[in-house]
């Protein structure tokens, strides 16, 4: 049986699981049906559910999901109990990589923790991939993502 990629993820991925916000909407949900199927693993540092929870509430508030969807996509995925490391000691080497990429501090909390693990960074976000600028190696950009 082949080895089972473990990636971290960020609030790009699994924002785009349940709103429907171009780009990309279709790659994440591979990612998230490659994970559902055990394909691959999924890790994020554990800011993950604040993140996700103010993207769903921002798009209710916008109203361009409604808050009853909002809900019951937070609780879902909130079940899923994906596996979350504690950002404690993340904080200080996220600040100085904040500073190095000019990436938001919540940004380079993924970016340590993939750092920290040599594991592969999953992400969305066109504004940090043109931050990172190829120069952070663990950046796995979601154009690049080949299902498993």
């Amino acid at each position: 049986m082949p080895e089972i990629s473990l990636l971290v993820i960020d609030a790009s991925i699994v924002a785009r699981w349940y709103l429907p916000s171009p780009p990309h909407v279709d790659l994440a949900r591979q990612v998230r049906s490659d994970y559902q199927e055990n394909r691959i693993s999924l890790t994020a540092p554990d800011n993950l559910p604040i993140e996700v929870g103010g993207a769903l509430h921002q798009a209710m508030r916008a109203r361009y999901i409604r808050s009853e969807d909002s809900e019951s996509w937070y609780n879902e995925f909130l079940d899923w109990n994906l596996p979350l490391v504690e950002t404690a000691d993340l904080l200080r080497p996220a600040y100085r990589l904040s500073l190095r990429f000019g990436c938001s501090f919540y940004d380079a909390i993924y970016l340590v923790l993939a750092q920290q693990e040599n594991l592969p960074f999953l992400h969305a976000d066109q504004r940090l991939h043109n931050a990172l600028g190829g120069r952070f190696p663990f950046e796995l950009w979601i154009e690049d993502y080949r299902h498993p």
